[in-house]
């Protein structure tokens, strides 16, 4: 990632360690949170030693299945907004990852099901144009849980943010409707 202060070589094979990166100390045990960066065994120790080559601390999960379980890949880097290594022309909702090449900020998907394992779900995300003056916006996709394996079953539908509220009021009281409560 262009934001980091080094060099990752990443194999794009399933990561199998994920490790803490933390900007400098300061008398601290660590400093702060800066960024993830997954790597698998082969790459493990190039990417510990080029964290550390740049001044930084790494620190990797003891959980061996915490990479694993991310789906990431070697190579894959997680910058967090709120860290040192962030770049100020991001929102801090922006997972940074691609947007130049997509021209457009874009939050990290959120799933909204019901309780139970609904037929429909929506992939809920927020997006922004990367030009001045742009409005963040939110982005749903309505899918076919069914089978678990999501697939679009409707037009990608994006909407600005004080819409989205009112489909929220909107949302909240149809459900109060339901519960007998307000109509």
């Amino acid at each position: 990632m262009s934001n980091l202060p080094f060099t990752l070589s990443g194999c794009d094979q399933p990561a199998t360690i994920r490790i803490e990166v933390y900007s400098a100390a300061d008398g601290r045990l660590h400093g702060s949170l800066d960024a993830v960066v997954y790597a698998c065994d082969r790459h493990g120790i190039e990417a510990v030693s080029a964290t550390q080559a740049a001044g930084l601390t790494a620190h990797r999960d003891p959980d061996p299945t915490a990479a694993h379980a991310m789906g990431r890949t070697c190579g894959h880097v997680f910058v967090f907004p709120t860290g040192s290594l962030a770049t100020p022309d991001h929102p801090a909702w922006c997972d940074q990852q691609g947007c130049q090449r997509r021209r457009e900020h874009c939050s990290p998907v959120v799933e909204v099901d019901g309780v139970h394992r609904e037929p429909l779900i929506m992939h809920v995300m927020l997006i922004q144009a990367i030009r001045p003056g742009a409005e963040p916006m939110l982005s749903m996709t309505v899918v076919d849980g069914g089978d678990r394996a999501p697939r679009p079953v409707s037009e990608h539908m994006m909407m600005p943010l004080d819409q989205a509220a009112a489909l929220t009021d909107k949302i909240r009281a149809l459900i109060d409707a339901a519960k007998g409560g307000q109509r």
